[in-house]
């Protein structure tokens, strides 16, 4: 009996003495595959949503009377501060990521 317990205690203790690592695990790799935007420059340099809309709907090649149900919000992904934008024409959907910085489209699709 005196064995179990003692085994029960080491097998918490280790467990215990590990957490921190696995905890700080997820913020190693972050911003994987681009540098990550200074936080001064994303605040204080971004397009603007009406900017965004009007970057996608010329890469779609559609006008504002063409669109309906636009839908524009900032975003993070990996570190980058991003706009996601929505709209649809007639019954197809288009969805866009644009650097809020740059104004360059990150992906597109349209369904």
């Amino acid at each position: 009996m005196k064995k179990m317990f003692a085994a029960a205690v080491i097998t918490v203790m280790t467990m215990s003495a590990a957490l921190p690592v696995f905890a700080a695990a997820p913020a190693q790799g972050y911003g994987r595959g681009r540098q990550q935007q200074p936080a001064a420059v994303a605040v204080q340099e971004c397009i603007t949503q009406d900017d965004a809309l009007a970057i996608a709907m010329k890469h779609a090649g559609v006008t504002e009377k063409d669109v309906t149900w636009p839908r524009v919000h900032m975003d993070f992904d990996d570190g980058w501060q991003i706009y996601e934008v929505e709209f649809h024409v007639g019954w197809t959907e288009y969805n866009y990521d644009i650097d809020a910085v740059t104004g360059q489209i990150l992906g597109y699709e349209s369904d």
